[in-house]
């Protein structure tokens, strides 16, 4: 059996949870219940797709930023989910590098879909930051490596 693509899911415990039973089989999946634990797990490993909900504790959309400033997190996919979405929160999080945006409640056939169009798009370009970067991923007291995407 090949190797199963590896999905972050990071939500509170109770939609975590759910998520997670809709991903099994699919997907290799571990959860995060807040950014300080993805943050701990993304210095472990490297998933392919990271789904994130804007109202984690510690907020979704800045950790979203933060994964974006590390280099060696580029080719992640990024899914923002949001119960609440406002235009500003949307632009904001594309701006940050979410790749793709769902409003809960969803789907599971939406959220399969949205996974595996995140899989499919093409690489994103290399980064041009140095070899010590690739280990970076910012916390207290860092000044990061920069966007994940140029702004316009």
């Amino acid at each position: 059996m090949p190797d199963l693509k590896r999905v972050l899911v990071v939500d509170r415990e109770r939609f975590s949870t759910i998520i997670c039973k809709m991903l099994e089989g699919r997907y290799g999946v571990e959860s995060a219940f807040d950014g300080l634990s993805a943050v701990r797990m993304l210095r472990l490993a490297t998933p392919d797709v990271i789904v994130v909900d804007q109202d984690i504790p510690g907020n979704g959309v800045r950790l979203v930023e933060l994964i974006g400033m590390n280099p060696r997190l580029q080719k992640v996919g990024l899914i923002l989910t949001s119960i609440k979405a406002s235009p500003d929160m949307i632009l904001r999080s594309r701006i940050a590098g979410v790749d793709s945006f769902l409003a809960k409640p969803f789907k599971p056939s939406d959220l399969l879909s949205r996974i595996e169009a995140v899989m499919e798009r093409p690489p994103a370009p290399a980064p041009s930051a140095g070899p010590e970067a690739s280990q970076c991923l910012p916390g207290p007291g860092c000044a990061g490596c920069g966007p994940r995407w140029p702004k316009a």
